[in-house]
């Protein structure tokens, strides 16, 4: 799907001239007044000569205006049991198959990301879901789901090959030129530098960034009070940084001491989780997929494009559970869609997968 950037530019030329008068008292030597006008344009010359040395030439360019990019991620759990059960395979087949054909109907896209289980089903089952997707016009991805409870102390290499592994399964299902996303990969990973790691495995960018993210972190660039504990007991899947109006912005890191752009990282960090859509008009576990949840969402977008910097590359997204994929959820889904498309044909929204927001951003860099 091609997304286009609106650029404003605005250009002024000045241009100055003086001008002077004379009587007959004032008329010069022929030679005297063609000297006068030589040093006159000597002078401008000159004038000229310096603006072009300083670059000042009147015109003023201010930074391109970016749109607010929207996206989606589906998570196919590591969890899940696609890999030895079709008839969980090809129910979650069927939950895909309804949310594309509902989003596409509203000029949406949505992302798919898949762990082991998933992309193994695709194989086993000889049904390649995440290619149907790709063809449809949609993101593909992969989920470096990580137990929260995994061992901190995992060796970086052990890190990177775990990585590698489920980067191959998509891979092999998509091509790897579209599958350049890690979803995840914040779950026990205390001190590993989960940056490099994650590049390390050969992706270029990272989404959904929780609070678990967190841990590989020093406390003075924690939020107050977020020890290890508390992140992993309280915060541990919420949305990170905590700020949202510094979340929304994509940004290169170098490593995983902290969340600040560094121009010179090897990985591109695209946050902006607005949260789980079930889930976002009760703010906690619900169960249950209603309209509520939608209307709370499209405030919450609102609210962010009346605050962001529109200079700068921004997005948000929700995670898009298997939840709400379903049949008996088909009518909140069918409006969940209607709104993003109002939104969008309003000029507050740009639709795009998560890689399509990556790609808009390092074109700027």
């Amino acid at each position: 799907m091609n997304n286009s950037v609106t650029t404003i530019m605005i250009g002024a030329a000045v241009l100055a001239g003086t001008q002077t008068g004379c009587s007959s008292d004032d008329v010069k030597d022929p030679a005297t007044s063609s000297n006068s006008a030589s040093d006159a344009d000597a002078e401008a010359d000159a004038d000229a000569d310096a603006d072009a040395d300083t670059g000042d030439t009147g015109d003023e360019t201010p930074s391109p205006i970016h749109p607010l990019y929207f996206t989606t991620m589906t998570h196919m759990e590591a969890g899940h049991d696609d890999d030895v059960s079709e008839f969980v395979f090809d129910n979650h087949v069927a939950r895909l198959r309804n949310t594309v054909e509902i989003a596409s109907a509203h000029s949406g896209v949505i992302t798919i990301e898949s762990e082991l289980p998933f992309a193994i089903g695709c194989e086993t089952w000889g049904l390649n879901m995440m290619a149907e997707v790709l063809e449809a016009g949609h993101g593909v991805g992969t989920h470096c789901d990580r137990d929260r409870d995994a061992p901190d102390d995992m060796p970086y290499a052990d890190f990177v090959a775990e990585l590698i592994e489920k980067k191959a399964a998509v891979d092999a299902l998509v091509g790897p030129e579209n599958n350049t996303g890690c979803s995840g990969a914040g779950g026990g990973i205390g001190g590993i530098d989960w940056v490099n790691g994650v590049a390390d495995a050969g992706f270029g960018y990272i989404n959904a960034i929780v609070s678990m993210h967190y841990l590989s972190m020093p406390m003075d660039d924690r939020p107050e009070g977020w020890s290890d504990t508390y992140i992993q007991a309280v915060v541990s899947h919420e949305p990170a940084p905590a700020d949202l109006f510094d979340r929304i912005y994509l940004r290169r890191l170098a490593d995983s001491e902290d969340f600040e752009h560094d121009p010179d990282g090897r990985l591109v960090m695209s946050a902006g989780g607005l949260g789980v859509l079930i889930n976002m008009a009760e703010g906690e576990e619900s169960g249950v997929f209603t309209i509520a949840d939608v209307d709370a969402m499209v405030a919450l977008i609102e609210e962010v494009d009346a605050g962001r910097d529109p200079t700068r590359v921004a997005k948000v997204d929700v995670h898009l559970s298997l939840e709400v994929m379903g049949d008996e959820a088909t009518d909140v889904l069918t409006y969940f869609f209607a709104e993003l498309e109002r939104l969008a044909e309003a000029g507050t929204i740009q639709w795009a997968t998560q890689a399509e927001v990556v790609a808009a951003y390092t074109a700027t860099l």
